[in-house]
């Protein structure tokens, strides 16, 4: 037997001793994750640091104080998750109890991601652990020092059983995908997300696929571009420009470009100096095929800023392409690095048509001072999310869900969405053994006074508030009425 089979099937029995099923135990797994993180950020941040040249105040910011205040909340709200959500009753079902109790799926598995890889393991894997679940848990092999210390660490916090982790590449990960789960949970790119799919398929396993994709960022010529290109100069370069929701490219009016260009550089240099080499925040490409993926990206276009590297080190400095053709190599795929094309249009008309021309992005980004401009983008385009005149901080937002569309993914997390997209909600409907009349007319013979009675039933179900409110206002005239009556007597 395969570790990775082994590592499902104890996972497995270990979720059917029932011992996931008390809120108590869960919390306890929660606290004892949120503990890691405090008592193991040295082992953690030397990791990042040689996968990505992560910094040490930037590793807090982008990987584990989101996570630490994704476990309180999870921890503060289990109980009220977890409780049966009661839901409207219709006419036949008025003295029923109906309600939607969410109930573990079983043994999930989560492929992490390499370009934030606490945060993308581990959010999920909150979820799956306030829901009940056992979860195997694969951290990406790219980030080899991370997975290292994910395997070694986890286990020690963490019931070693419930939540295994299995680590390796490409050979561990098919065999993974080749036992059954009760959900997968993968983010990545789309071409893994295929095959993801395909093999949940064998099984009829629900997946959550967290992708990508090219996230346009258009610009208003009349926003301010000081502030506007500071937001994007950040949301663009963190961590090398490796952020599936950074802005993939500009959409702008020709008449801004150039000035685009000049307040970009101008950031560029306030937040990584005059050598972004030298700067412990600024971030590599995370190995050197995806550095050479990235230069080949550049060949057919302009530099503008930047463009300097250094392959031995996986060091692309930030970069702008400038006048930028709707087919140049650099708009063909998701770039996943620090090079920002522009494109020029003539109108918000043409950046809509030429965003609705492509896949469904992961995000939008829209820089704009009118509110209608704004709106009327949301209205008329499809993406996983919008964010108006910002970059990347809806993935912070917890009360949103963060997912995508189309060929950008499916599903979606972050707080109580995690753990409804890894419970199964169960329709509950527990009726009486009595009012039996009201269910004649459900039984044979069926006959034409019956199916009056039950067209009377079921279409008056969307209206039954209003008759609950006229019936118990009926109830105190009628006691009053007898109240009433009483006095007058005496």
């Amino acid at each position: 037997m395969s570790k990775q089979k082994e590592a499902v099937e104890r996972a497995r029995k270990a979720f059917r001793t029932g011992r996931t099923k008390p809120l108590e135990y869960r919390i306890i797994q929660l606290k004892n994750l949120q503990r890691l993180f405090v008592e193991r950020h040295k082992e953690i941040a030397d990791a990042l640091k040689k996968d990505l040249h992560k910094s040490e105040f930037g590793i807090p910011l982008y990987e584990t104080l989101g996570l630490e205040g994704e476990i309180s909340m999870a921890i503060s709200k289990l109980t009220e998750w977890a409780a049966p959500r009661p839901v409207a009753k219709n006419l036949l079902t008025i003295s029923d109890e109906v309600y939607i109790q969410p109930e573990p799926l079983g043994v999930v598995l989560i492929i992490g991601a390499w370009n934030y890889p606490w945060t993308i393991t581990i959010q999920p894997l909150i979820g799956a652990i306030a829901a009940g679940n056992a979860v195997v848990i694969k951290p990406s092999e790219i980030c080899a020092h991370t997975s290292k210390v994910m395997g070694d660490l986890l286990p020690l916090y963490l019931d070693k059983e419930m939540f295994p982790v299995v680590t390796g590449g490409v050979a561990e990960t098919q065999e993974l995908l080749k036992q059954r789960f009760d959900h997968i949970f993968y983010t990545g790119n789309s071409l893994v997300g295929k095959v993801i799919m395909e093999a949940a398929a064998k099984h009829l396993t629900p997946v959550t696929l967290e992708l990508g994709g090219k996230s346009p960022c258009y610009i208003d010529k009349k926003c301010d571009l000081s502030v506007t290109c500071r937001r994007i100069a950040w949301g663009k370069y963190t961590n090398c420009g490796q952020t599936c929701i950074a802005p993939d490219y500009i959409l702008c009016d020709p008449s801004i470009q150039d000035r685009v260009i000049e307040e970009i550089k101008k950031n560029v240099k306030e937040f990584y100096t005059e050598d972004p080499k030298t700067c412990p925040d600024y971030g590599r490409i995370i190995n050197q095929r995806h550095f050479k993926r990235v230069m080949a990206l550049m060949e057919d276009s302009t530099v503008a800023m930047g463009g300097e590297n250094d392959e031995s080190e996986c060091y692309i400095a930030p970069t702008v392409l400038r006048d930028v053709k709707p087919e140049a190599k650099v708009m063909q795929e998701e770039i996943f690095g620090p090079l920002l094309p522009i494109l020029s249009v003539g109108s918000v008309d043409e950046a809509i048509d030429f965003i609705n021309q492509k896949e469904k992005p992961l995000a939008l980004y829209i820089f704009s001072s009118d509110n209608k401009l704004i709106k009327r983008m949301i209205s008329e385009t499809s993406s996983g999310g919008v964010l108006a005149n910002d970059c990347l901080v809806q993935f912070s937002v917890s009360s949103l869900p963060f997912g995508g569309v189309g060929n950008s993914g499916m599903g979606c997390y972050h707080g109580k969405f995690t753990f409804d997209q890894l419970s199964h909600l169960r329709a509950c409907l527990i009726k009486q053994l009595r009012m039996e009349g009201m269910n004649s007319v459900r039984y044979p013979p069926h006959t034409a006074k019956k199916l009056d009675w039950a067209r009377f039933f079921i279409l008056r179900q969307m209206k039954m508030g209003k008759l609950v409110r006229v019936a118990l206002t009926a109830l105190l005239f009628v006691a009053a009425a007898v109240m009433v009556q009483r006095f007058l007597t005496d």
